[in-house]
């Protein structure tokens, strides 16, 4: 129900989503690649971002370019970089941090395995120490 939908869109201000998160959050920089995951927007082009932090139940992203509020996406959340799996995702919410930066909300319609999330942050934490010796 569109009346539902906007409801729930409306209820998306930083304070409402940080009183209801129930799991811990990852501050990480990975790459993310969200396509439009509605079938009949298959054709629209991918948008690549970077992480700001990650949970089991979603993600803060930082794109260069606008994503819709309330559309689904699949997110590849880094690649083979973290193993995670890629993920169905609606954007809650979305707002311009300055010009050229895009900070967009997502949350997970299947939540992540918390054993998988924490190992993959430690493979990419490994991975960045790598990089800085």
């Amino acid at each position: 129900n569109d009346n539902d939908l906007i409801a729930e869109l409306a209820t998306n201000t930083r304070a409402e989503v940080e009183s209801r998160r129930t799991h811990a959050r990852f501050t990480v920089a990975l790459p993310i690649v969200a396509t439009p995951g509605n079938f009949s927007d298959r054709l629209r082009p991918a948008t690549a971002g970077t992480s700001v932090d990650l949970s089991q139940g979603g993600c803060l992203v930082l794109f260069e370019q606008a994503i819709q509020v309330g559309d689904i996406y699949l997110l590849d959340l880094a690649g083979t970089q973290s193993g995670l799996p890629q993920v169905y995702a609606r954007c809650v919410r979305a707002r311009m941090v300055h010009d050229g930066a895009v900070e967009a909300g997502f949350s997970f319609f299947t939540q992540l395995d918390a054993n998988d999330l924490r190992e993959a942050m430690r493979r990419c934490a490994s991975a960045d120490a790598r990089r800085a010796a």
